[in-house]
């Protein structure tokens, strides 16, 4: 009886199923919601990798010694991660980081 009376005091949204609160399935939906980010992110990352792959195969196999070669797979993890972040970033998991996204702003801009 104890919690009919809190569900009739308190503001929970409408629901199909009556018997589950509203905010659970609230929760429901945001963790979700955070599996579905982490897959993409991981999604992206592994499309980063065979970018990378994809773009350094080629310069390894003709010259075995490059002394530029981690420093060009840096830039193009970089770029492909800015660019994502830059565009993208809604669909990302630091849609609601202010604090993030401010610095990542601020590294956009060269020194």
């Amino acid at each position: 009886m104890l919690w009919l009376r809190i569900c009739k005091k308190s503001n929970f949204r409408k629901n199909t199923d009556n018997r589950v609160p509203s905010f659970l399935l609230e929760y429901a939906n945001m963790a979700k919601r955070q599996t579905l980010l982490v897959l993409l992110e991981l999604l992206w990352w592994t499309v980063t990798v065979i970018v990378v792959v994809a773009s350094q195969y080629p310069i390894h196999k003709a010259m075995h010694v490059w002394p530029y070669e981690v420093w060009n797979i840096v830039f193009i993890v970089v770029l492909i991660t800015m660019a994502r972040y830059t565009f993208l970033l809604k669909h990302t998991f630091l849609a609601r980081q202010q604090v993030i996204k401010t610095v990542l702003i601020l590294l956009m801009f060269p020194l």
